[in-house]
């Protein structure tokens, strides 16, 4: 399940406080141990979201919001890895990916999927 943020209008954003404008914008708890959690935010139609592959390869896939049969069929990919030493298995081509490392995923890639090299200390994955 992906949460979808959508903006505020013009004139509702002048008269958010501090909390109301953190609650729109900010993502909190990104990173969780096996679990692959996505955002998709209308502000400027983007998925951000984020991987944390443990013992089990964690598989990026559309669901409904996206309206498409795999998850980049329309978007690009771009991943950060901020994490251990993982490894993005891109339709059959895996890629070691190490911290600090960046990753691109073309349009059309219909396969993808997280591992981490050793699941007692996770990769981080940004996704964008």
């Amino acid at each position: 399940m992906m949460d979808i943020r959508y903006p505020p209008d013009p004139k509702h954003f002048e008269r958010m406080n501090t909390t109301e404008i953190r609650q729109s914008f900010l993502i909190k708890d990104l990173f969780v141990p096996g679990e692959l959690k996505l955002v998709y935010s209308h502000v400027d139609r983007m998925v951000i979201g984020s991987a944390v592959p443990t013992s089990t390869p964690l598989l990026l896939e559309a669901g409904p919001e996206l309206a498409a049969d795999y998850f980049a069929q329309r978007r690009e990919i771009g991943v950060i890895s901020i994490g251990a030493q993982g490894a993005a298995n891109i339709d059959g081509q895996a890629y070691t990916v190490s911290n600090r490392d960046v990753l691109y995923i073309g349009l059309g890639s219909r396969e993808i999927e997280f591992s981490s090299a050793d699941a007692s200390n996770p990769a981080r994955f940004y996704l964008v």
